[in-house]
C-alpha cells in the first residue's frame, strides 16, 4: 500500500481574501496557488454545481509539508462556540518558538482562545520534555492549536525564523468511536499509530474548556515515512451518538487530502475499512487544485476525504 501522509487540510471560509491575510500575516503561511475551480469540476467533486473560489497556503521553504487549502463557503460552521466535545473535524496543529508571543500574535489577529498556554508536563524525573499548548476558535470555526516542545532533540516541524511557527503540522478530529476511526485510517490509508493516551484532569479541562470529570480516548495516527502530516483522534468516554455530516462546504476545517499511487485499489479497500464512497474516481485537471485522478470518501467519523492520484 502507498499512501502519503496529510497532504492538504481543507477549511472552508466566508471572507477568502480576509482569511487568508490571517493565515499569512498571523502564522506566516504563503500562497502556494489559487484560483476558481470550474462548476463541473465543484459538482463532480462535492455536488456543489456552481464555481468555487480557493487558495492554496504553505510553506515552500519547507518541500513535502502539509498545506491548508482555504474554499469559498456557503454552509454552516462546522463548530459553533467553542465546545469540543461534539464529534467533528476540530482544527490545525503549529508548534512555536515561544508560545506566549505567538499567543499574542494570534489572539489580536481574532483568534478566541479557550484559555492561555498551558504546561501539560510538568517538571519531574521521568516527565519527559515541556509541552505548552492553546487551543483558539478562528473566525469560521476551526481550532488553531499553538504547540510548544522544549528540551526535545528533534523540533516538530520546521519553525519559521520571522514568524516562530511552523508550517500546518496535524488535524485533530474529535470522533465517535475511536477504535472504528484509527482502523480506517490504517486499512483504507496506510497510517499508523504513533501515540495512543487516556487523558482527564482539570489541567485538559482548563485547556479544552470541558466539563468537570471528562475522559477522553486520544490517538495520533502518522506515516512512517514522513515526519509531519499527522492525523489526532479524540473521542470522549461515555458520549455515544453518530458521525455528523460534514458539509462540503461549510465554514471551518471540513475535509482532508492524502496521495497514492493507485486509486483503483484505494477504492477497493475503503468500503471495507468503514469509509463510503461519494463520488469517483474521476479525472480532475484544474489550476486550482491540480490534475489527477480523485476519490471522494466519507469516513466512518464524517470528515471527507479527496484520495488523489496525482498527474505529473
Amino acid at each position: 500500500m502507498s499512501t502519503s501522509a496529510l497532504v492538504e487540510a481543507v477549511v472552508g471560509v466566508s471572507d477568502l481574501a480576509g482569511r487568508r491575510r490571517f493565515y499569512e500575516e498571523a502564522l506566516g503561511l504563503e500562497l502556494l496557488r489559487g484560483g476558481t475551480v470550474d462548476a463541473a469540476t465543484a459538482y463532480a467533486l462535492w455536488g456543489e454545481a456552481e464555481p468555487v473560489e480557493t487558495v492554496t497556503l504553505g510553506r515552500p521553504d519547507v518541500p513535502g509539508s502539509p498545506r491548508l487549502r482555504l474554499m469559498g463557503a456557503r454552509g454552516p460552521r462546522t463548530r459553533e462556540g467553542k465546545s469540543l466535545r461534539d464529534p467533528g473535524p476540530v482544527g490545525i496543529g503549529l508548534t512555536t518558538r515561544g508560545v506566549r508571543a505567538v499567543f499574542d500574535r494570534v489572539s489580536a489577529a481574532g483568534v478566541d482562545f479557550v484559555s492561555p498556554p498551558l504546561c501539560l508536563t510538568p517538571g519531574g524525573a521521568g516527565a519527559g520534555p515541556t509541552r505548552y499548548e492553546a487551543f483558539g476558535q478562528a473566525a469560521d470555526g476551526e481550532f488553531v492549536v499553538l504547540i510548544e516542545r522544549l528540551g526535545v532533540p528533534t523540533l516538530y516541524g520546521t519553525i519559521s525564523d520571522r514568524f516562530h511557527t511552523s508550517e500546518p503540522l496535524h488535524s485533530s478530529h474529535v470522533v465517535p468511536d475511536l477504535p472504528a476511526a484509527a482502523r480506517f485510517m490504517a486499512e483504507a490509508l496506510g497510517q499508523e499509530s504513533l501515540l495512543r493516551d487516556r487523558c482527564q484532569g482539570k489541567l485538559f479541562e482548563e485547556l479544552m474548556g470541558l466539563p468537570e470529570g471528562t475522559v477522553f480516548g486520544f490517538e495520533m495516527m502518522h506515516h512512517p515515512r514522513y515526519p509531519t502530516g499527522r492525523i489526532v483522534l479524540i473521542a470522549f468516554e461515555g458520549q455515544a451518538g453518530p458521525a455528523p455530516t460534514v458539509h462540503p462546504r461549510g465554514r471551518g476545517l471540513t475535509a482532508l487530502r492524502y496521495d497514492c499511487d493507485d486509486l483503483d485499489a484505494a477504492a477497493v479497500r475503503m468500503p471495507g475499512a468503514g469509509g463510503a464512497i461519494l463520488r469517483g474516481p474521476l479525472e480532475v485537471d484544474s489550476p486550482a487544485l491540480g490534475r489527477g485522478r480523485v476519490l471522494s470518501v466519507r469516513s466512518p467519523f464524517g470528515t471527507l476525504f479527496e484520495v488523489w492520484e496525482v498527474k505529473r
